[in-house]
């Protein structure tokens, strides 16, 4: 929904937070303006939102906590109530296999029969080898039972990695749709793109996913997944998988079970972000601004820019030294590589 205000609303996206997460939510006729913007949408990757006055709005799809002494606002997947500076509003909602999985859903059941169970055994694809390392332990278990096929750049053993992450693991009877990490709260598009691809995610990760909490209810049905943190350790999981992989009638009883527990919750979690956005765009940059003029954190903000500052002349000076030293060896290599052409053309 377009949150309608009179002035032309000056917006910047930085350091890794995407615009089109947020396209839906943004106040009509807004500018894009990276010299002097109103309100700085900025992520994990980078420093650039440090250089900016306005009204800083922090939005993380990873595993770590936002510094209220440089944001005025966070979006996150933290079970958090600070006054209006903080929204719930986890990564597995903007992404498309946890809406396929939603629509579904909502609109009937699921019906595998005998034929999935005659598919591969399991599947893995992962990039990142910088994880929690409960993820290569079940995975080299898992692997002493039956082969798992690795599609990802990381312990990849099919050759290449897959173009079409889905595709692949529809070949599949089960899915490892670890977490990077564990947090409660922090849920990812992991176990949605396996769902999606009509797999069995074995899921590693938020603990809250599937049970009552002070952060609320329960998101996912723990009767859909095989979840790692159900069992004592993971030589029990294995076990508990070589059952499902040997009863096709109760592998198939935990494939057709809808994984969510309410496949229309993401709607009001739209709402609540379009509120809370439209509430930060209505006061403009001065009445929105919250991170405070105290001495202390006024101090902390002023050394980390003239950290980053330090920093950024320290990074273009290696730079320009690496770029200086290369010089003399492509001069000494350059008559070198022009006599052996010339030597091979005479041949």
């Amino acid at each position: 929904m377009k949150i309608e205000n009179k002035e032309r609303v000056r917006i910047h996206f930085t350091d890794g937070c995407a615009q089109h997460w947020f396209e839906a939510y943004l106040p009509k006729g807004y500018v894009l303006d990276s010299k002097n913007p109103d309100f700085i949408f900025y992520s994990v990757f980078g420093n650039e939102h440090i250089k900016y006055d306005g009204v800083r709005i922090f939005y993380t799809a990873e595993n770590l906590r936002a510094d209220f002494n440089f944001c005025d606002y966070a979006i996150s997947f933290d079970y958090l109530n600070f006054e209006d500076r903080h929204l719930r509003y986890p990564y597995y909602l903007f992404t498309q296999s946890f809406r396929e999985v939603a629509k579904s859903e909502q609109n009937g059941i699921y019906s595998y029969g005998k034929e999935a169970c005659e598919r591969k055994f399991c599947s893995f694809v992962v990039s990142n080898g910088k994880a929690d390392s409960i993820r290569e332990d079940f995975f080299e278990l898992l692997s002493a039972y039956k082969r798992v096929d690795s599609g990802g750049k990381y312990k990849n053993n099919i050759g290449a990695r897959v173009g079409d992450k889905q595709a692949f693991l529809s070949q599949y009877k089960f899915n490892i749709a670890f977490e990077n990490s564990q947090t409660n709260g922090y849920l990812t598009e992991k176990i949605f793109d396996a769902k999606a691809a009509g797999t069995l995610p074995i899921y590693w990760g938020d603990i809250s996913a599937s049970h009552e909490h002070l952060g609320g209810g329960a998101i996912l049905n723990a009767k859909a997944f095989v979840n790692i943190s159900d069992f004592a350790n993971l030589k029990e999981a294995v076990e508990f998988i070589k059952y499902l992989d040997s009863n096709d009638e109760v592998y198939l009883t935990m494939l057709n079970a809808p994984l969510l527990i309410n496949p229309t919750h993401a709607q009001e979690l739209d709402s609540k972000l379009t509120q809370f956005l439209g509430t930060i765009f209505s006061q403009g940059r001065e009445r929105a601004y919250r991170r405070g003029f105290g001495q202390w954190r006024c101090n902390i903000e002023m050394r980390y820019k003239k950290f980053q500052r330090a920093r950024t002349t320290i990074i273009n000076l290696t730079k320009a030294l690496r770029f200086i030293l290369k010089v003399p060896v492509l001069l000494l290599k350059s008559p070198i590589l022009a006599f052996k052409a010339l030597r091979e053309s005479k041949k």
